[in-house]
């Protein structure tokens, strides 16, 4: 078992340390070209396979969504 804390949640994991962030994704069904992972203070970007995980690490997993501000929001009328 391995426990992580991703987005300040305390998970578990049947995986045995150390796994990559790569397999990680994979388990939560994450497309990893649409996310950046915090660990440790550094940001990682795809392809993951290299950054290795270990029990107890801290992961900020950051989604990329598309769109801007309207012209609304830019104290424009639309």
């Amino acid at each position: 078992m391995m426990t992580l804390t991703l987005n300040g949640q305390f998970k578990m994991f049947d995986f045995e340390a150390p796994v990559s962030v790569e397999m990680l994704l994979v388990q939560l069904s994450v497309n990893g070209r649409h996310v950046v992972i915090e660990k440790g203070g550094v940001i990682y970007k795809c392809p993951f396979e290299g950054v290795m995980l270990s029990d107890g690490d801290v992961l900020e997993i950051v989604h990329f969504v598309g769109g801007g501000l309207s012209q609304h929001y830019l104290g424009e009328k639309v």
